[in-house]
């Protein structure tokens, strides 16, 4: 096999290297690793972590996500039930896996049952919402289910929040004894008056930090994440009746199709919106991103903060989230690295696939430009690239701004030679 090199390059992260990949026909695959990448280490203090269910309808694969999450958390908030625009309710579907019981699935951490809220609408009775409410966590705990309390997840519009805090303290005395209630927040209500009211009404908070606010900024700010934080946390020490609260972290990513007025037209995340291949806008969270904040807030953590919540929990099959291994390692708080590998296998008599691995701990972007040198005649892009050309020669362009998976790799290009033996650079 002819030898290869790697020298450094002029770039930023794992990226900036300029890689040299040499595959010989018939005689295997050779794989080269790029230059030693950047790891991300926690703080001292490290916050706990909670985890959002939020299928309604459960399968087999969630059952095996839950067990295998279940020793890294503290606690469980599972999508009891939802109201839609239309006021319909519309009950989550929990069921026992074959091989046990929902009591024994939960056994190890308590639950809070999340009731989602639409926003869109207004009326609020308090009476018909704590007969539903009541219902569930009587069925719940009927199963086994140890259920501390139940959660509300309203996106209130700002205008409304005083009405929203008297539905709360209506809400209140109907719901069954000793039931915590907990309550999300979003960044957008820290400038009303009315929002320590409705704090003053809740036991906890949950503040979302996770929202679609304009393409440039995607699902995730860091900047805004840390302000809302800031300015949250004394509100909220000073008027939740326990002064405890969370923060919501992302762990997905969603298709966002935008209007002609620059307003959000539909978000496809956890289901289908209808929103048709190659329409709309990928929006990513990387994890690496998140880890950093999570460092930053834990090294100087905002007053009554208790931990994280992470909305969602990964499950194998859920396209738009984190792979659980790769979750996991932030949750438990582990050395965070990106490293990805690049190889130059052949595929048969002529034919090589410059193939992408992820050998990281955490998913991450592949590179986003590869430049092939070669004596091969024909070319052509798969996956997330695009073939193009430019004075260097023939290069791969990332169009797609999917993660690529722990453990996982893509094929980029094939390449088809006409020699025996070829020589195949590629830099990214």
């Amino acid at each position: 096999m002819k030898p290869c090199s790697a020298r450094k390059g002029i770039g930023a992260g794992i990226l900036g290297a300029v890689l040299v990949l040499v595959a010989v026909g018939g005689l295997g695959a050779w794989t080269g690793l790029l230059p030693p990448a950047r790891v991300l280490s926690f703080s001292p203090v490290r916050l706990p972590s909670d985890a959002y269910i939020w299928q309604r309808v459960w399968s087999d694969a969630l059952v095996q996500a839950i067990r295998t999450a279940d020793p890294a958390l503290e606690r469980w908030h599972v999508l009891a039930s939802e109201r839609d625009q239309r006021g319909i309710w519309h009950d989550a579907q929990l069921t026992a896996p074959p091989d046990g019981t929902l009591a024994q699935v939960f056994a190890a951490h308590p639950v809070l049952a999340v009731f989602r809220l639409s926003g869109r609408r207004a009326d609020l009775d308090p009476a018909a919402f704590a007969a539903h409410i009541t219902a569930i966590v009587a069925e719940w705990r009927s199963l086994g289910i140890v259920v501390q309390g139940i959660e509300l997840d309203h996106d209130c519009a700002t205008a409304r929040l005083d009405a929203y805090a008297r539905f709360i303290a209506a809400l209140r005395p109907s719901l069954p004894p000793k039931t915590e209630l907990s309550i999300t927040a979003l960044p957008a209500w820290l400038g009303s008056s009315a929002l320590p009211e409705l704090l003053g009404e809740a036991d906890s908070a949950v503040l979302q930090l996770h929202a679609v606010r304009n393409p440039v900024e995607g699902l995730f700010s860091p900047v805004h994440a840390r302000n809302a934080a800031s300015l949250f946390g004394p509100i909220a020490a000073r008027t939740l009746r326990s002064g405890r609260w969370w923060i919501a972290l992302p762990s997905y990513g969603s298709r966002i199709l935008w209007g002609q007025d620059g307003q959000v037209a539909a978000i496809e995340s956890e289901g289908s919106q209808g929103i048709g291949p190659g329409n709309g806008q990928e929006l990513i969270v990387a994890p690496r991103q998140i880890a950093a904040f999570m460092q930053s807030i834990e090294a100087r953590p905002p007053i009554g903060l208790e931990g994280w919540i992470w909305f969602r929990l990964p499950v194998s099959g859920d396209r738009r989230s984190w792979s659980l291994g790769s979750w996991l390692s932030l949750v438990r708080h582990e050395p965070i690295r990106e490293a990805m590998t690049l190889e130059a296998a052949p595929a048969g008599k002529g034919l090589y696939h410059i193939i992408v691995r992820n050998t990281g701990t955490v998913d991450a972007l592949p590179p986003p430009v590869l430049h092939v040198t070669s004596p091969c005649r024909g070319a052509g892009a798969q996956g997330p690239y695009r073939l193009d050309y430019d004075r260097a020669g023939l290069s791969l362009t990332r169009t797609q701004t999917s993660l690529l998976p722990v453990g996982q790799s893509l094929i980029a290009a094939w390449l088809s030679c006409p020699q025996e033996e070829a020589s195949i650079h590629v830099t990214p």
